[in-house]
């Protein structure tokens, strides 16, 4: 695909400069973890009612929040993290479907872990495209069709300059991370990401430096799709959290 020659796509909602994106900074930023015995990484799922992956043998759906699970897990058995998933459906609200008042939702949760748990330094909203086509954007990975994920980052920023409503004090260690983590995958598994996404809005990425809001796939991959990009994506956190 033509925009995965990219290095980052720009959404039209948002407006970059060199106040905003100072590659050298971002680069040198130290975003390695000492591991703990205590919670370190957080993972929750804002649209987690309404995202998942059809299952191709069974044509059930699975939900982003089982996806959620199995990446906590590998995180845990294969590297040695404490994590906590929260498996709340944040785009629900008193029994239906509310997409609009998810995001505060989920900040109204993950404050409340983040003060149950003030070890926690990773947090990340784990999600699944939504797109206007029969596009699957899958790669090879080991032999197994792999959907593709993005990393995506909230700007605070509009076409105008800095939304004031939406500080984001973390801004700088958001963009760190994310960089670090797709030169990373670029190294490791160079199919496998497509450009990071910058958007206007915050996103609840204000919570913590290490914060990271990840696009798994899209509406037309496969469950098991889905789920081999699982390895490959905690083999890069770790590498980025541990200075590999």
């Amino acid at each position: 695909m033509k925009e995965d020659k990219n290095f980052y796509i720009v959404d039209s909602t948002t407006s970059v400069d060199s106040s905003v994106f100072q590659v050298e900074n971002l680069l040198k930023k130290d975003m390695t973890l000492e591991k703990s015995d205590e919670p370190q990484i957080l993972i929750y799922h804002t649209h987690g009612a309404t995202e998942g992956f059809v299952n191709q043998i069974t044509g059930e759906m699975v939900s982003v929040i089982e996806v959620g699970e199995r990446l906590a897990e590998i995180l845990e058995e294969t590297y040695g993290y404490n994590v906590i998933h929260d498996d709340t459906p944040y785009d629900m609200v008193n029994g239906s479907v509310d997409r609009n008042k998810a995001y505060n939702q989920s900040l109204d949760g993950v404050e409340k872990l983040l003060k149950q748990y003030p070890s926690i330094q990773v947090v990340i909203d784990l999600h699944r495209d939504g797109i206007g086509s029969e596009d699957k954007r899958t790669t090879v990975i080991e032999g197994k069709r792999t959907a593709k994920f993005m990393f995506f980052n909230g700007l605070s920023r509009n076409k105008q300059g800095n939304i004031d409503y939406l500080y984001n004090p973390k801004l700088e260690g958001n963009l760190a991370f994310s960089l670090q983590l797709k030169l990373k995958a670029m190294e490791l598994y160079p199919t496998i990401t497509r450009p990071n996404y910058l958007k206007g809005y915050r996103y609840n990425l204000h919570l913590r430096e290490r914060s990271l809001l990840i696009e798994l796939g899209n509406q037309n991959n496969s469950s098991g799709e889905a789920m081999n990009a699982l390895e490959p994506m905690a083999k890069i956190l770790d590498a980025v959290l541990q200075g590999k």
